[in-house]
C-alpha cells in the first residue's frame, strides 16, 4: 500500500496513473485499489487513467476506484 500526498499541481495523478499502466503491464492481474476523496475526482481519474490504458493497449482489469465510503462499504462486503 502506498499513500501519495503533495501539494495540488505536482503531479501526483500523472504519477498515479503511469504507476498502474506499468502495473497493469507487467502484472495484468494484479489487483489494484485507488481512494480518491470524492466521486468527482474519482470520476476525473477514471477518465484519465482509461484514456491512458486505451493509448497502450491496456486492459483495465482488476483496478477499482472508491471514495471513502465506497472503499468502506467494500471492505465491510469482503
Amino acid at each position: 500500500m502506498e499513500l501519495w500526498r503533495a501539494q495540488a499541481g505536482s503531479g501526483k495523478t500523472e504519477a498515479v496513473v503511469a504507476l498502474i499502466a506499468e502495473t497493469v503491464r507487467t502484472r495484468p492481474l494484479a489487483r489494484v485499489w485507488v481512494v480518491l476523496p470524492s466521486n468527482r475526482q474519482r470520476a476525473q481519474f477514471r477518465v484519465r487513467l482509461l484514456e491512458r490504458l486505451r493509448e497502450a493497449n491496456l486492459p483495465a482489469l482488476n483496478v477499482e476506484l472508491f471514495n471513502f465510503y465506497s472503499l468502506n462499504r467494500r471492505l465491510l462486503n469482503l
